[in-house]
């Protein structure tokens, strides 16, 4: 289950909605790997959140970005090859929604995590 963060800084409320709407569908069409089942992703598979940046985060005013989305999702090795064509992607459909910012988008697969379910009946 990839993890989406979105850290704003200066969108407004509309175009911050309108990029964690479309979200979901960029980060499961870009990150999906067909030929492993496990890899395969839907837009209900990716968890987005949105953190409220702060001027102190941005070093000087050339690179003063609107926001910044970070991707986290599990390795595969054929993902991991197509890495840059994914976050490129992924920003190519940021672009097409928000075509006046600056942001960054990074996308990382860190080499070894764990995913565990909280849910409200599981027993003690």
């Amino acid at each position: 289950m990839p993890l989406v963060t979105v850290r704003n800084w200066y969108l407004s409320e509309s175009e911050l909605r309108n990029a964690v709407e479309v979200l979901p569908d960029l980060v499961s069409e870009a990150l999906t790997v067909p030929s492993n089942p496990d890899a395969e992703l839907t837009p209900e598979d990716i968890e987005v959140f949105v953190e409220r940046g702060d001027t102190a985060d941005i070093h000087g005013l050339d690179n003063c970005q609107t926001f910044a989305v970070t991707v986290e999702a599990m390795y595969f090795p054929k993902r991991a090859a197509m890495i840059q064509e994914a976050t490129d992607k992924i920003r190519q459909g940021l672009v097409e929604i928000l075509p006046a910012t600056r942001a960054f988008v990074w996308v990382t697969l860190p080499a070894a995590a764990g995913f565990a379910e909280i849910h409200p009946t599981d027993k003690k």
